[in-house]
């Protein structure tokens, strides 16, 4: 623990359920906001869970140096929430588009509403009715966005590798497409959407990188061994080590819920 918290270099740190890892973090966190010199640059700390999220700013807010961060320019939140904040919705908005929700089951709502409401989806309707493998509600309520360059195309966040139950071409998936076009830009998106998004807006906007870069030199990711290869591969993708001042990731290997391991080989050159 000591070595850790006196530790500036960017490192993965690994150990056993219940050894204290946020406990820990927050005391470096605390140590960190006490010298911190900008009032234009931030820490960024990163989690995977709201549960997470809410202990370390609960265990800020009890110290007087340590509620420093839970303000401008310092962000503590999850990925989704950083991913959203800094990138996906400003990209949204500057490209002036509605936003009313982003939440998975309110999306997924409009999208089956449209199918079942909507004539002109009657054959789209059919088709997923008379499928073997997967119903047409588990179809429609995972339609989603994903960043394809040079384009979005429509994916589904509910199977392997996003594959929908049949090809591009196909008038089903021109009219799925259609409903979840429609439902976008109505202001409903998926957190999934939100992610390409994101893709969309680095990939045509490259300069993003450096100015999230400049603002946030110092990173910690909590709860790293829940995050999915996605994640991890976009997140690596912002602040890879060479870019970073100090990265520093917790997390545990062997309590991981994702069977994916990227993590662990990412970063091979730090």
């Amino acid at each position: 623990r000591r070595e850790i918290l006196k530790c500036q270099e960017s490192v993965d740190v690994q150990a056993c359920p219940g050894s204290g890892k946020t406990t820990l973090l927050v005391a470096k966190l605390a140590l960190l906001a006490a010298k911190w010199p900008s009032s234009k640059q931030g820490l960024c700390v990163l989690s995977h869970t709201n549960v997470a999220r809410i202990e370390i700013e609960r265990k800020l807010f009890n110290t007087t140096v340590g509620s420093r961060l839970l303000s401008y320019p310092h962000f503590i939140g999850t990925i989704h929430g950083f991913i959203n904040e800094h990138i996906a919705i400003p990209w949204l908005k500057s490209s002036g588009r509605h936003i009313e929700h982003i939440d998975n089951h309110i999306c997924a709502d409009r999208c089956k509403n449209l199918l079942y409401t909507d004539k002109s989806y009657s054959s789209a309707r059919y088709y997923l009715e008379n499928q073997d493998r997967h119903s047409p509600d588990q179809t429609i309520r995972s339609l989603c966005w994903r960043w394809d360059a040079p384009e979005l195309r429509l994916s589904a966040s509910a199977r392997k590798e996003g594959k929908l139950p049949c090809g591009e071409g196909a008038a089903t998936y021109k009219q799925l497409l259609d409903i979840k076009r429609r439902v976008s830009e109505a202001g409903y998106y998926m957190h999934d959407d939100m992610f390409a998004y994101a893709e969309q807006a680095i990939a045509q906007n490259p300069v993003l990188i450096n100015f999230i870069r400049n603002r946030f030199p110092v990173v910690f990711l909590d709860e790293m061994q829940d995050t999915n290869g996605k994640q991890i591969e976009f997140l690596h993708q912002i602040f890879p080590t060479t870019a970073c001042s100090l990265r520093q990731r917790f997390g545990d290997s062997n309590q991981a819920i994702y069977e994916d391991r990227s993590f662990e080989t990412l970063d091979e050159e730090s």
